[in-house]
């Protein structure tokens, strides 16, 4: 299979989350030395036109029949329930990150995608549940990655506890009783009035923190992070019970931050190694235990180096290589 390049977002979508992805995008333009087309104007006029006018069906079905694809392009699907429709081409090959969907919705996903070569799924918890659903579109494997330009990097501590983004309930409750037994530990949060400042319990205001850039910094900073994977802990509805890897835990790895975590042990946890960096905390005793150990000792996780060289972006290249010479 020919590939003639990747859709990129970044013309118009900025928000921090993408920049990960147009990350991914400019290492794999680099390593097979196809281009990066974005997403332009007028194809997005199309697009709502085709959505305000309720004619989406009829339009992809036509144009699909018409279309002879000469190549084809990655495409980054953030969210596999409401894909942009550019991903329903049959000139694309969708690369689908985030995947919650009940089996109630896979005939719609199928719909969607039915004009697609194949679908790449980064997550190996999905593609097994796909498997079991019997998923008539063909579909590959694909793992989130870590850019090559955030391996591991050692640097100086200087914040205790980071806790930045979705929090989880246990692990919330256990740091304010441990905070309760030992009032002098340090820990920096998410302003609840200012998206992005950070704030420190001991010294105040630390920063805005909304470019990736400065984010990463801020983890490099710091010298343990809270980790939970998406779907644990009262989060099973929000998920459907999906439980991947974010990439979040391969960039705690390379800001060398030792991790506290709750996750399940299945396929997904299994294949990113995650008990082999940090326990399932399912206790307060062992939250204490761990914790307590974590802030005392200042040696670097000597798993992180090893798990993070089989997860750099540029390591995915040979395998979509092999998937694309089997289609």
């Amino acid at each position: 299979m020919k590939l003639k390049g990747i859709y990129s977002e970044r013309e118009y979508i900025t928000w921090p989350s993408y920049h990960l992805v147009y990350e991914w995008e400019d290492i794999i333009s680099e390593k097979l030395n196809i281009p990066i087309k974005k997403i332009g104007t007028t194809k997005r006029i199309l697009y709502k036109l085709i959505k305000k006018l309720n004619i989406q069906q009829t339009y992809f079905t036509i144009s699909n029949k018409l279309r002879k694809p000469e190549g084809y392009y990655l495409y980054h699907v953030m969210t596999a329930s409401n894909p942009y429709m550019l991903s329903h081409n049959n000139n694309v090959i969708p690369i689908i990150i985030d995947f919650f969907l009940k089996k109630d919705d896979l005939s719609l996903f199928y719909d969607r995608f039915k004009y697609c070569k194949c679908l790449l799924i980064s997550s190996l918890e999905v593609y097994d549940f796909l498997t079991q659903n019997q998923c008539p579109i063909p579909y590959f494997h694909f793992p989130l990655s870590l850019p090559d330009q955030y391996n591991l990097d050692r640097c100086e501590k200087k914040h205790q506890i980071l806790l930045a983004g979705r929090q989880n309930r246990l692990l919330k409750e256990y740091l304010i009783k441990y905070i309760v037994e030992f009032p002098k530990t340090e820990f920096v949060y998410e302003s609840e009035k200012e998206k992005f400042l950070y704030l420190s319990n001991k010294s105040g205001e630390i920063g805005n923190f909304s470019g990736r850039a400065d984010f990463i910094g801020l983890l490099k900073m710091s010298k343990i992070f809270f980790y939970t994977t998406p779907g644990i802990d009262d989060e099973e509805n929000r998920t459907n019970g999906f439980n991947q890897v974010t990439p979040k835990y391969l960039e705690l790895l390379a800001a060398d931050v030792k991790i506290i975590a709750r996750y399940p042990k299945n396929r997904e946890t299994d294949y990113y190694e995650l008990n082999k960096v940090c326990p399932n905390i399912d206790s307060y005793e062992q939250f204490r235990k761990v914790l307590s150990e974590y802030l005392k000792d200042s040696l670097p996780n000597g798993m992180g180096k090893f798990i993070l060289e089989k997860h750099l972006t540029s390591k995915r290249i040979d395998l979509l290589n092999k998937i694309l010479s089997t289609i």
